[in-house]
């Protein structure tokens, strides 16, 4: 029997800034035993500046093109992943084609309120980028949630809920790609 079609794709993970993307993601990725790759430090490791920098020194559509072009080359890697990408990656029509026909989409969903309770316990805030206004600043989750989640739905396979622990966010993911055919590290003799 041959593997099923989605035990041989990336699981890639969608959702707000905040959502719990990078650490879901490291968890899920030991959980399945594939390597985890994080779009936005991918990102800067190829061309030298944060997802912040960019935004800010040359703006959101410039930055949108190369967030693509590298969630892009990563669904191109020929070894299943787990890929946590940026918040505003299914933005952009390209990249729901790449995740459509190359990775098994979960969205994290959490409650904006549970992120902006996030946002205010964040050590270094001005690490991430702010995309909207500054006078919107403490209601980013409100606003991009409201423009994101319907979004988020219908580009993804399954949704999760993470506005708790990743370990309870971890178990729910676990659970719903087993169903979707997603299978963990091959045991021997199997």
């Amino acid at each position: 029997m041959g593997a099923r079609p989605d035990a041989v794709r990336h699981v890639a993970l969608i959702g707000l800034r905040r959502a719990g993307k990078s650490v879901v993601g490291r968890l899920l990725a030991a959980a399945l035993g594939r390597s985890f790759v994080d779009v936005d430090v991918a990102l800067a490791e190829a061309t030298g500046l944060t997802p912040a920098r960019w935004l800010r020194e040359r703006g959101e559509a410039p930055f949108r093109d190369v967030e693509a072009a590298t969630l892009a080359a990563l669904l191109d890697a020929p070894t299943p992943a787990v890929i946590a990408t940026g918040g505003g990656a299914p933005l952009r029509e390209a990249s729901r084609r790449a995740l459509a026909a190359r990775a098994t989409v979960v969205y994290l969903r959490v409650d904006p309120w549970i992120l902006a309770a996030r946002a205010a316990r964040d050590p270094d805030p001005a690490a991430r980028p702010i995309l909207v206004s500054a006078a919107e600043g403490d209601r980013e989750p409100y606003v991009h949630f409201a423009e994101r989640d319907a979004l988020y739905r219908t580009t993804c396979d399954a949704v999760v809920e993470a506005s708790g622990t990743p370990e309870a966010a971890l178990a729910a993911a676990l659970e719903r790609l087993a169903i979707l055919g997603v299978d963990g590290p091959a045991r021997e003799g199997a």
